[in-house]
């Protein structure tokens, strides 16, 4: 077994291939369209608390459906780039 693939299945990384050098992959791509604030908050790795904070505090985007709040991936990537900005 290489270093590489011994890497890989030490840290559960096996069935993954490379992006190909200057293919973008979405970073929220596994998301549907439309997510709850329960789910955006997994996807950012916080909690709901901080995901209703950030919509608002004017950071964070979102949609109402009825009494419903949703955010789509594109807001999702857009926090997350602006995040980048400011640290």
């Amino acid at each position: 077994m290489t270093e590489k693939t011994e890497q890989q299945t030490r840290f559960g990384l096996t069935g993954f291939e490379p992006t190909p050098k200057g293919e973008h992959v979405p970073l929220f791509g596994n998301l549907p369209e439309l997510v709850s604030i329960s789910r955006a908050a997994d996807a950012l790795g916080v909690c709901e608390k901080t995901v209703r904070r950030e919509i608002s505090e004017g950071r964070l985007g979102c949609i109402h459906i009825g009494r419903s709040v949703r955010i789509t991936r594109n807001q999702l990537e857009a926090y997350v780039a602006s995040a980048q900005l400011r640290s």
